[in-house]
């Protein structure tokens, strides 16, 4: 795919708006999920803010607009990125500053070439 980003974990791969796991299973991310989760890990391993997150996903002045709508959008790409034989958190909340991805995620703008 062009112009996609893949991730890779231990036991996930993400490319354009599907998650797969390497036991086989997967799901599909909505066009918001797929856009916080590549701006999360274009800022792989450090502390995005939930006004960082309104201003360069959403698209809205953080000053002027109060919604959960970027904690309900963390919340379903956590539960996408849980996988069963892996119970560390990828994304992880910091108290009162933002959310994270963990820096052992990997991104690069193209997909392995498979074998």
């Amino acid at each position: 795919m062009q112009n996609s980003t893949f991730l890779s974990t231990g036991s996930l791969q993400f490319q354009s708006t599907e998650i797969r796991r390497y036991d086989g299973s997967s799901c599909k991310l909505s066009r918001l999920e797929a856009a916080l989760l590549r701006y999360l890990a274009a800022h792989a391993g450090r502390v995005v803010t939930r006004a960082e997150l309104l201003a360069d996903v959403w698209n809205l002045h953080p000053d002027r607009v109060k919604t959960r709508t970027v904690d309900m959008h963390v919340s379903k790409l956590r539960h996408k990125l849980a996988a069963s034989d892996d119970q560390s958190r990828i994304l992880v909340t910091l108290h009162k500053r933002g959310y994270m991805l963990r820096p052992f995620v990997c991104a690069a703008e193209h997909a392995p070439e498979a074998a």
